[in-house]
């Protein structure tokens, strides 16, 4: 009997680390460490999907319960246009802050370093 199956094979993601895909895996990268949502997962594993589907940035990618931004910011990461939406407006505040393109770093990084050379 042949059954409809959403996958070609069994998703085989053997021989993970607790960090490999639970918050854990976020605390020690740059942007995703900035909020500890402890039910969320690894952006790690996010990426490990996308590769599984073969996910390209021909491709648009929908998170409907985004929480504080993994997937969108792993997205943006591989240049794949992404949506989320969040009904937490303080998950939604993180998420939005988190994948927001600061074209203006090095604008800030000169009036920093403007105001710690006044202070001296």
């Amino acid at each position: 009997m042949n059954q409809l199956s959403l996958y070609p094979e069994a998703v085989s993601f053997v021989n993970r680390r607790t960090s490999d895909v639970t918050f854990k895996g976020k605390m020690g990268l740059p942007i995703h460490r900035w909020y500890r949502l402890t039910p969320s997962f690894s952006p790690q594993l996010a990426l490990d999907i996308a590769g599984y589907f073969g996910i390209t940035p021909d491709d648009f990618v929908l998170d409907p319960f985004s929480g504080v931004g993994t997937v969108p910011l792993c997205m943006k990461y591989r240049g794949v246009p992404a949506c989320s939406i969040e009904l937490n407006p303080y998950l939604h505040f993180v998420g939005t802050v988190k994948t927001r393109t600061y074209a203006d770093l090095p604008d800030i990084r000169e009036l920093f370093d403007s105001l710690s050379d006044a202070s001296a």
